[in-house]
């Protein structure tokens, strides 16, 4: 920030993951040629976004029915990240200053018999799965098995990711956690996936449903990142609310009511970081975009 610039109190950092504004350069080596998802649903139906479009979401990138205004409310921009990788976790470490040499590992074909052998062993059943696959979609062809047989299926996707999906009623979601642990301390040294995600399901099978009781066991990001600086800055009024793989998932609204209403409350804290993944449906390798107060940014000083 440049001398003079005036000072934030608090400030509160709300991602919409893989929400993207255009495909980066590299995207033909990730599958996302074509990525442009707010231009996608811009011109598929009518976006009604007005504080976006007071603030200058119009003015990154041309969206049909979202006229950039002549004096944007905010700065406003279009970035590139520098890690290489696509998924979740790198993002959000480089957003907090910690950029990678190298991606976290991907796993096109399915996990490595090692792996899933030892995960087998320690948990005390077998798995279903193993394949890259639609979260939905997989619970649709292999849930009335898991039901049947109690054990864990077991999936990834485009991301550097470990997921574990189980019906409620079948494991129950403590003990889905406690696997989700023991995948977490396997999935180490090359196998060092970006997160580990426990994903219970409820509901006949006619009707399997995903539950909000999800939970992320990511990988701890080195120190010093943004967090651990605004913690020394802020003294012991930081509070770390920005961790969203702490907190079980819940809806949108849920996570929105919590960011914002931890602005009004008695925290003490100096900035709070705040991922809505339910928007990625997509791949995140994209052009991302970012608006903030017009008075100061640093990312584009």
């Amino acid at each position: 920030m440049t001398s003079g610039s005036p000072r934030f109190d608090r400030i509160i950092w709300i991602v919409l993951d893989s929400v993207g504004i255009g495909e980066l350069p590299d995207a033909r080596d990730y599958g996302d040629v074509g990525r442009d998802t707010l231009g996608h649903i811009a011109r598929s139906r009518t976006l009604r976004i007005p504080n976006l479009q007071r603030l200058g979401i119009g003015n990154i990138a041309p969206l049909e029915s979202i006229a950039p205004p002549e004096h944007p409310a905010a700065s406003y921009g279009k970035g590139a990240t520098k890690s290489p990788g696509k998924d979740t976790t790198t993002g959000h470490w480089e957003m907090a200053g910690v950029w990678l040499d190298q991606a976290f590992p991907v796993y096109p074909n399915g996990f490595p018999k090692y792996i899933i052998s030892e995960f087998e062993r320690q948990i005390g059943r077998r798995t279903l799965g193993n394949k890259p696959a639609s979260g939905t979609e997989i619970i649709k062809e292999l849930g009335l098995e898991h039901v049947t047989t109690g054990f864990p299926i077991v999936y990834t996707s485009g991301d550097s990711v470990f997921q574990v999906a189980a019906h409620e009623d079948v494991i129950p979601i403590e003990e889905l956690y406690r696997m989700c642990e023991i995948a977490r301390k396997i999935l180490d040294g090359p196998n060092r996936v970006g997160r580990v995600i426990a994903r219970p399901f409820a509901g006949p099978p006619s009707n399997f449903q995903r539950t909000e009781r999800r939970h992320d066991y990511a990988v701890e990001p080195p120190k010093p990142m943004l967090m651990d600086v605004l913690a020394e800055r802020g003294g012991a009024g930081m509070c770390h609310l920005c961790v969203l793989e702490q907190l079980p998932r819940r809806s949108h609204c849920g996570l929105a009511e919590f960011s914002f209403g931890g602005r009004r409350s008695s925290y003490g804290a100096r900035g709070g970081f705040r991922g809505l993944a339910n928007f990625s449906f997509g791949g995140h390798r994209s052009s991302y975009w970012f608006i903030g107060d017009g008075s100061a940014n640093p990312a584009l000083a």
